[in-house]
């Protein structure tokens, strides 16, 4: 795992394979899968007292978050999710072996 210049991480579950590249972000998974992108900026989850399975969301396997991007739901696998609220942009598609878009600009 690299970790560099951020301000917290906490985890209930941490599977393996996070990147955070650079700068500040406040990162507070219920549970974090395989494979984890987390680019600048990054806000997931929220700080609080009590059951944090409720409050703070499951990212599953090969996820990449964009840039000062908000998480506050649960995110599906194999995405890209960006934006406050995060939502999924792109999602690998076995069949046809590329990323495609799931919403237009």
């Amino acid at each position: 795992m690299f970790f560099r210049h951020f301000r917290q991480w906490k985890s209930e579950k941490l599977l393996g394979g996070v990147y955070i590249p650079h700068s500040i972000a406040v990162i507070s998974p219920y549970k974090a899968g395989k494979n984890l992108s987390v680019l600048p900026g990054v806000v997931i989850g929220k700080n609080g007292e009590g059951d944090r399975s409720k409050t703070n969301p499951t990212i599953l396997d090969n996820v990449t978050i964009g840039a000062e991007s908000v998480v506050a739901k649960d995110v599906s696998s194999n995405t890209i999710v960006a934006g406050n609220s995060a939502q999924v942009i792109k999602k690998y598609n076995f069949d046809k072996e590329i990323w495609e878009k799931t919403k237009e600009d």
